[in-house]
């Protein structure tokens, strides 16, 4: 930061933050698919624990929650592709950055905020049956139970598509009920002929005062930072952006 935008930020309480769009994509692409591989790779998912009641709809419920956070996770990058874009970042731009890390595929369904979900391991499912039949030799079990392949496969039919565009705010309207009130012709005209009530002058309006851009954007109270600023900022410049 220049000597300029010092003083500046000193005196009216703006501080300027040059942020490479590009660059603050490709931390949060590294981010976005840390995440992801950490969701989908979940060992509690595929082991023995609790067999007994491990199984069937109940592992399908476990399997919603896994969705859940993949939703997140997807939501999360599209409001990073927005923000990018609205900074001027041209799609081809991302696109390079995208490749060898992203599919093509992925990258245009979760832009167009299309949620796609987190699928599960068959070969894993697999090796849950054998370690199942290994673990209780003694026993017939049931490989629906195990592997329930339909009640997995619906989930991700409930999933797929799911729009990861945020739900706007509802905005509270006060409705007053009207109601019509009849008045007698002679009370009307009798109120028609009252004299006018004298309106005291208003006060003087008080000038204008400068606000700061970052004041009018929603702050989150946990993280100090607008949207845009967690979404597209690295660790060092959104400790800046705190400090303003």
């Amino acid at each position: 930061m220049n000597a300029r935008d010092e003083m500046l930020a000193l005196f009216s309480g703006i501080r300027i933050i040059n942020v490479d769009a590009p660059r603050a994509y490709n931390y949060k692409l590294t981010d976005f698919n840390k995440r992801r591989r950490s969701v989908t790779t979940s060992e509690d998912f595929y082991n023995l624990t609790n067999l007994s009641q491990r199984g069937g709809e109940a592992l399908a419920d476990e399997f919603r929650q896994i969705q859940d956070e993949a939703f997140k996770v997807q939501q999360e990058f599209y409001q990073v592709i927005k923000d990018a874009e609205a900074m001027g970042v041209p799609k081809r731009e991302l696109r390079k950055i995208n490749k060898g890390r992203i599919s093509s595929k992925e990258f245009r369904k979760i832009s167009r905020g299309k949620f796609i979900p987190a699928p599960y391991s068959k070969s894993r499912m697999k090796q849950r049956i054998k370690d199942a039949e290994k673990a209780h030799p003694d026993k017939s079990i049931d490989r629906r139970w195990v592997f329930p392949r339909s009640e997995l496969n619906k989930v991700i039919r409930e999933y797929r598509n799911k729009s990861l565009e945020p739900p706007k705010p509802i905005e509270e309207i006060d409705i007053e009920e009207e109601s019509e009130i009849k008045v007698p012709k002679k009370q009307f005209q009798s109120r028609l002929n009252q004299p006018k009530m004298q309106t005291p002058p208003l006060p003087p309006t008080p000038a204008a005062t400068a606000v700061s851009p970052r004041n009018t954007a929603v702050i989150n109270p946990l993280s100090g930072l607008t949207r845009s600023e967690t979404a597209l900022l690295s660790p060092s410049e959104q400790e800046i952006a705190r400090r303003t």
